[in-house]
């Protein structure tokens, strides 16, 4: 409900502006998807025992050198693969190097393909995409390597797709935040440089953004086992069911609030639990909705300048009451 201004009110309009400057910092550090973390240079590289590896392109003595694509907002760099078996997806280490600007948000894609050796970039639309991943932050200034680890509703089921009997198969997909041409590059792409023309893997090879694609220029890349269990979407306590009873519960407990995890309620691992998660519950919850259910998306919700206001407002109030005394 809105009210006219007081004078008192009127004539706090500086406190106003500096308290929601205060509360919007807090915000913006809590702004990178903490179900994705992004890691600069890893003490094991690729990895130890990694589910999927395609080549390590910093071997001078296998390669004759190695080059670097820079990842643009027009430039969406691929390398296919083969997966023999099914496992949880838990970190996924790219052979990159990173910018020193402090560049925010990058994009990583898979696709299902039908032929891991094909050219051209008609299998990599739409209608074959198997999973995106989103980091929010700010990508580390890496030197060699950047990984992603996947928590809670990241972890996902890599199913088994592709074997030596058939081209069947996976593309890894890696671009900017938004993928406009506005976009600054988020680093180097890293990958081998045969001159002699060798496949260092036989199993898939480097797609460039045209869908041009080089046999004897793989992309170093690896898959590690994650431990932890895959969520159906909208579930929130990894029981494979979608429910009122403990995941809507869980959301509207924790609406609007900062949490850390998705038994908490986000579904989508921004770290708040907001109308966003709730809409995930909503279009994979298939039953009936008792009445008042939803009670709790009828809160309004405070502007940060409100919350701000009140916070100042009575801290200079207990000032004033204190120096009367």
């Amino acid at each position: 409900m809105h009210t006219s201004p007081t004078r008192r009110q009127v004539t706090t309009p500086k406190l106003l502006v500096a308290a929601a400057g205060l509360l919007a910092l807090p915000l913006l550090c809590l702004s990178a998807n903490a179900a994705v973390v992004a890691t600069a240079d890893p003490a094991d590289g690729f990895g130890e025992s990694p589910a999927i590896f395609t080549v390590d392109p910093y071997d001078t003595e296998q390669y004759s050198g190695n080059a670097q694509r820079g990842v643009a907002g027009d430039r969406r760099l691929r390398q296919t693969f083969q997966n023999p078996a099914t496992f949880n997806v838990g970190d996924i280490t790219l052979a990159f190097n990173g910018e020193s600007g402090g560049v925010t948000g990058m994009t990583v894609r898979i696709y299902e393909v039908d032929d891991v050796l094909a050219g051209g970039d008609d299998q990599f639309s739409p209608a074959n995409l198997f999973r995106e991943l989103t980091y929010d932050g700010v990508v580390p200034d890496s030197a060699t390597h950047l990984r992603l680890s996947l928590t809670g509703a990241t972890v996902f089921s890599l199913l088994a797709r592709g074997s030596e009997s058939d081209s069947l198969g996976y593309a890894i997909e890696l671009s900017t935040r938004f993928s406009s041409p506005s976009d600054p590059s988020i680093g180097l792409l890293t990958f081998t440089n045969d001159s002699e023309g060798n496949d260092g893997y036989a199993n898939g090879r480097y797609y460039t953004e045209s869908g041009a694609s080089n046999s004897a220029r793989d992309v170093g890349l690896s898959f590690l086992v994650s431990t932890q269990p895959t969520f159906l979407p909208g579930d929130t306590n990894g029981d494979n069911i979608v429910d009122i009873e403990t995941d809507l519960q869980a959301i509207a407990t924790n609406f609007r609030q900062t949490v850390v995890d998705i038994a908490s309620g986000d579904l989508n691992g921004d770290t708040l639990v907001d109308f966003d998660d709730f809409q995930i519950w909503k279009d994979n919850y298939t039953g009936p909705v008792p009445a008042g259910a939803l009670a709790f998306l009828t809160v309004p919700e405070p502007t940060a300048a409100a919350v701000a206001a009140f916070g100042v407002i009575g801290c200079a109030a207990r000032r004033r009451r204190d120096s009367r005394r």
